[in-house]
């Protein structure tokens, strides 16, 4: 993580590729926040940092999985930092389920996760 100058709001660069384009966006803590759920109901695996990328009209996001190499140091700096922590969820929002599975079918080359892959 960046080193933080004193008297500044604690943030993180991160480097977004889309396509051929790349771009560096700053997330803080007005744009970002860590999800966490409950691990003894299996559900960890959703366990993300959400991340606003949005600047005009359109909303655009990104999520961080748990299963990105970077996700543990980011989520320890968000925890040390006092980011917005949701944690202990018991269920897992309809968007993020979604784009898990979106997800995990380019990873896997499907179209779509098969009913059988999903709690």
């Amino acid at each position: 993580m960046s080193e933080q100058p004193q008297n500044q709001e604690p943030f993180f660069r991160l480097n977004i590729t889309k396509g051929e384009e790349s771009s560096e966006f700053i997330a803080h803590r007005d744009n970002t926040s860590l999800y966490r759920h409950l691990g003894s109901l299996g559900l960890n695996q959703y366990d993300h940092a959400y991340i606003d990328l949005t600047t005009g009209e359109e909303k655009i996001c990104t999520r961080i999985w748990r299963h990105n190499d970077s996700y543990a140091q980011i989520e320890q700096f968000m925890v040390a930092n006092k980011f917005i922590v949701h944690d202990n969820l018991r269920d897992v929002n309809k968007y993020d389920a979604e784009a898990y599975d979106e997800l995990i079918s380019r990873e896997a080359g499907l179209e779509s996760v098969p009913d059988d892959w999903v709690l």
